[in-house]
């Protein structure tokens, strides 16, 4: 019997139809999205653990150039059904969060025969890809886990407290450079947008703690006889941030020592044997050492990442003090970058106070009400 009032609801898939667009082939599902957009053609198609992004051209005419559209797949454990209202969630959770420019956000949803859709303007990529980019300046790398905070600031005074799978692959970039440059003199600063909201503080329903395991930190490795809802804080991101900041600066290594090129890849025998959680779970029990090394020049910044990756939560920095010590980083190493930031990420968090933003809860409300109906769900 579905649990209701706002609860997940558990059913098994014999109750309910199978999703018919996830029986179509993957050029009859990008039909249906081109021409729900009108969009010109599929460009690429991506399979990730909580759904499958497809994206699509929208021409030369337009920008972004790119957008991608995000389905939830089911599984053997995750119903069809079950998987549509745990999509639902994600979006009714991201629309708490509206709006900040360190957020990423859908423009617009659909339903296509029992699989609801949304979509997202495409940006330049994800986080992922500037790891190893020798053209992005160290500032800048900075001037991006300083904006990944703000962004993290924002969702917790929206009551958003743990991301749950902060990553390189859950982070997107933007370019401000390619639209509101003023002067040729100046350099905008990449803008990064925290996205994929489908294990956000996932732990407050469910006794759900992971994450992606070389992201997560020690208190999301504990035993479910172990778990308590209050183990899972913000500070539980700065871990993160911490592996996340180390991964730039170092051009690719993760802090246990594994250069992570080939996990950014997903592929290989490389990709399976840092993808094992055993490696994780035996690199948390012995305590989480930093076994890369950094550049004397990057003292500060190892420090830095140390105390972000404290084992006891309560010792690592909070937000807004680890914004400080990233831009004292910054302004040690260039004044005139260091006003370019403050002067960028005062822009963002300004027009973050608009409250004339809209999200198109209409159209998430619309499609909500059509997955209730197609799977013959109470609400």
């Amino acid at each position: 019997m579905p649990i209701q009032n706002g609860k997940t609801l558990y059913m098994t898939m014999k109750n309910f139809p199978r999703s018919k667009f996830e029986e179509l082939s993957d050029e009859d599902q990008g039909k249906i999205l081109t021409n729900f957009i009108n969009s010109e053609d599929v460009l690429k198609r991506m399979e990730g653990l909580s759904g499958t992004i497809v994206v699509m051209n929208n021409g030369n005419d337009v920008f972004p150039q790119k957008v991608s559209a995000k389905f939830p797949i089911s599984k053997k454990s995750i119903p069809p059904n079950e998987a549509a209202i745990r999509f639902i969630r994600e979006f009714e959770l991201q629309s708490k969060a509206y709006y900040h420019p360190n957020i990423h956000w859908p423009h617009n949803f659909s339903f296509h025969l029992g699989t609801p859709v949304a979509y997202f303007r495409f940006w330049e990529g994800d986080l992922s890809k500037l790891i190893n980019n020798d053209i992005i300046i160290d500032v800048e790398k900075i001037a991006i886990i300083i904006q990944i905070l703000y962004g993290l600031i924002h969702l917790s005074k929206r009551n958003i407290v743990c991301h749950q799978d902060l990553k390189p692959e859950n982070i997107f970039f933007r370019d401000y450079n390619k639209t509101h440059q003023l002067n040729s003199n100046q350099h905008i600063p990449l803008t990064p947008l925290i996205g994929d909201f489908g294990s956000v503080d996932l732990f407050k329903e469910h006794p759900i703690f992971r994450g992606t395991a070389p992201y997560c930190a020690p208190e999301q490795w504990k035993d479910k006889s172990e778990w308590n809802k209050s183990d899972l804080t913000e500070k539980t991101n700065i871990f993160t941030i911490g592996i996340m900041l180390f991964e730039l600066i170092s051009n690719g290594y993760h802090p246990e020592g594994s250069d992570f090129t080939p996990w950014h890849l997903g592929k290989g025998e490389a990709f399976k044997n840092l993808n094992r959680e055993s490696k994780w779970r035996e690199w948390i029990n012995l305590g989480c050492p930093i076994n890369a090394n950094l550049d004397v020049c990057y003292k500060d910044i190892f420090d830095i990442v140390k105390n972000c990756m404290e084992i006891d939560p309560k010792k690592r920095p909070n937000p807004e003090c680890l914004i400080e010590v990233l831009f004292e980083s910054i302004k040690l190493r260039s004044n005139e970058f260091y006003e370019q930031v403050k002067l960028h990420t005062n822009y963002l968090n300004e027009i973050a106070l608009d409250e004339n933003w809209e999200f198109p809860s209409k159209q998430l409300s619309g499609v909500k009400s059509k997955v209730y109906s197609y799977y013959n769900i109470k609400q």
